[in-house]
């Protein structure tokens, strides 16, 4: 079978299932007759695609996956894709387009800009890349990425802990090295990362532009901003934004670190599962 035909097979399996159904990769191997490995393949693009869901855990070998169910834009794909098949050739045959993937860099990617995604995202580390405005009336940039560091890693301990997963914090503030191009560099590090937080109380245009780049790639982002900070723009005004005072030793949300466990406890297992 053609990896169009993977697809296609998987998106009709999980399509036959009730709405909000969770298949179990077993069952949806069972029911499609792919490989792991082909399944795997298949459920992959159509997550990236947004026509299924999927949950990933650890322990899930040989498959890249746990559980999957398809979502309305699936059902839609496929509606879409067997009435064209019946009306070019009288056939139920479809032939599902995955969307395509967002690119990397309006400057184009190198094979050198791949590969630092693929070795960040087998490494042992949890990648937290945080863009800010460097000098700020709101915040003091050192005092307030301290207090960060010192919040992830105590998230990520009670994660690993949790989940007994062995992975240690990479908190990385986003800026351009030498030697590559600025915009790049940056794009790579977002693209790369498991968590994306974003501190947007000056309203810098290149944050903007940040979160944007972690926006179309599904990061899980974490925007934050100084109580006294101007409202953001309404374009990402439904984010989940978390409001802090004094450079971050307070939060206005009482649960706050909760959720920052709760986020930083997922991002682990998703890492963990794809290396």
């Amino acid at each position: 079978m053609t990896i169009n035909e993977d697809i296609a097979a998987t998106l009709q399996a999980l399509a036959k299932h009730e709405r909000d159904d969770n298949v179990m990769n077993t069952d949806l191997a069972n029911e499609t007759g792919l490989d792991p490995g082909p399944l795997s393949d298949a459920v992959g693009l159509l997550e990236d695609s947004g026509f299924a869901k999927v949950l990933v855990t650890i322990g899930t070998a040989p498959y890249g996956f746990s559980r999957a169910t398809i979502t309305p834009a699936g059902r839609f794909e496929l509606e879409r894709a067997t009435r064209q098949a019946q009306d070019a050739s009288g056939t139920s045959e479809p032939s599902i387009r995955p969307t395509p993937l967002p690119v990397g860099s309006p400057y184009g990617f190198t094979d050198e800009d791949w590969e630092f995604i693929e070795r960040a995202r087998r490494s042992p580390k949890l990648l937290v890349t945080i863009g800010h405005q460097f000098e700020s009336d709101y915040f003091t940039s050192d005092r307030l990425l301290r207090v960060l560091r010192e919040e992830f890693e105590s998230a990520l301990s009670q994660a690993v802990r949790e989940i007994g997963v062995d992975l240690e914090l990479d908190l990385v503030p986003l800026r351009g090295g030498y030697g590559g191009h600025l915009f790049n560099q940056i794009a790579r590090s977002i693209i790369a990362s498991d968590i994306a937080i974003f501190e947007t109380s000056d309203l810098n245009p290149n944050v903007m532009i940040e979160m944007g780049v972690a926006l179309t790639w599904g990061k899980r982002v974490h925007p934050i901003r100084e109580v006294k900070a101007p409202e953001p723009p309404s374009d990402i005004s439904g984010q989940m934004w978390a409001c802090y005072r004094e450079d971050g030793m307070f939060w206005e949300e009482s649960d706050h670190f909760d959720r920052v466990v709760s986020m930083v406890n997922l991002a682990a297992r998703r890492h963990a599962a794809k290396r």
